[in-house]
C-alpha cells in the first residue's frame, strides 16, 4: 500500500504507474503496492462498484477484455487528492 499524505508530485507519479502498469499494460499486480486496500473506484457509470483491490483488479480486466485495445493517458496536467482518492486531469477551470 502507498504512503498516505505524499507530495502532489509524489502523488502525480503514483497516479502515472497506476494507469500505466494496470491500465494500459493489464500488469495488475502492480495494484497492490500503488493502491490502498480499500480503495474506492468514484464513476457514475460504475455506481455499484464496491471498495477494494480485488474488485478494481476485475473492473480492469473487465475494461481491457472488452476494449482490448484501450489506452488511457498516463500523464496528465494535474493531479488531485482529496480524502478518498488521487487522479489525473488536463482541466483548465
Amino acid at each position: 500500500m502507498p504512503q498516505q499524505n505524499q507530495t502532489p508530485d509524489a502523488n502525480k507519479q503514483v497516479v502515472q504507474k497506476f494507469v500505466e502498469e494496470c491500465w494500459n499494460q493489464g500488469n495488475l499486480n502492480k495494484a497492490s503496492e500503488l493502491l490502498a486496500d480499500q480503495v474506492r473506484f468514484h464513476d457514475p457509470v460504475f455506481p455499484n462498484l464496491n471498495a477494494g483491490i480485488q474488485n478494481i483488479k476485475t473492473h480492469i480486466e473487465g475494461c481491457r477484455r472488452a476494449f482490448p485495445d484501450l489506452t488511457l493517458p498516463s500523464t496528465g496536467s494535474k493531479v488531485r487528492r482529496s480524502p478518498n482518492r488521487t487522479q489525473t486531469g488536463t482541466s483548465q477551470r
